[in-house]
This record gives structure tokens, sequence and C-alpha cells, in this order.
């Protein structure tokens, strides 16, 4: 297999650049979407206490449950059926519509972060069998300078 134009070289490695930054962040923001991340930051020293009265036990079991919810497949019922002991609801319209918004845009965003992970496989593989792995590793580290048809 005959690498590829150094044009089409180009051009691959600044999609893996332009892919780089959005799948960092994504992947951050998907690692603190875990329960670990919960009990680190609810027991981090100097923590507020929580103003509506919950207790340490009572926000890990209710973010707990909310984070699942954005991960999930289900519907708005798995968090508008949750009832404190007292039978009162534990979201209001405007809180449930707000989440099902949170979900939406959560979802999507990992859709993309997957899709955009699997580019950068799929590139990988395609520099790696191409003999252009140099061009690849040079979009992965952002430094496109040195590039055939760059100053």
């Amino acid at each position: 297999m005959n690498p590829p134009s150094a044009g089409v070289r180009l051009t691959a490695s600044w999609i893996v650049t332009l892919l780089i930054p959005f799948i960092l962040m994504m992947t951050s923001i998907r690692i603190l979407m875990t329960p670990l991340f919960l009990q680190i930051e609810y027991h981090a020293p100097g923590f507020p206490a929580d103003p509506y009265g919950f207790t340490l036990d009572d926000r890990l079991h209710w973010s707990g449950i909310a984070m699942n919810y954005l991960l999930n497949s289900a519907d708005i019922s798995y968090l508008g059926d949750l009832r404190f002991p007292d039978g009162s609801p534990l979201y209001n319209q405007r809180e449930l519509s707000h989440m099902v918004d949170v979900k939406n845009l959560v979802q999507a965003a990992l859709k993309v972060w997957i899709g955009a992970l699997a580019i950068l496989a799929l590139l990988g593989l395609w520099a790696w069998r191409g003999r252009w792995w140099g061009d690849y590793r040079r979009g992965l580290s952002v430094d496109l300078i040195g590039v055939d048809g760059l100053p």
C-alpha cells in the first residue's frame, strides 16, 4: 500500500489535531460522570453543607440517581417518580424539564465523542498501515509545523 499524497496526509493530520481537544475535554467530562467522582467530591475537605438539609448519604444517593438518568435510556419518569419519604416529589416540573435538556445535551455530546474516538482510531490504523505514521503523530502532538506544505 502506497502512502497517500502529501495533501491527504496533511488534511488527515489536521483532522487529528482538531479532534484532540474535543476528545480530551469529553474524556474528562465522562470521568466526572462516575460514582467515584461523586464520592471524591462530596468527601472533599471544606465541601459546603447542603442548604436544604440533605445529609451526605442523601446527597450521594440522589446525585447517583440523577447521574444514572443522564447516562441511561430511561425517560423523565425515572426522575419524575422519585419521592421523599413524606411523599412529596423530589423534582418540580421546571427541574424535570431542565434535566431532560441536560440529558439530551449529554447524550448527544457522548455520541459525538464516541464518533471522534472512532475517527481517531481509524485514521491511526490507516496511518500505520499506509506508512504515514509520522504525519499522524504530528497531528496528535498538535505540531504541524514541518509537515509537507507548511512553513
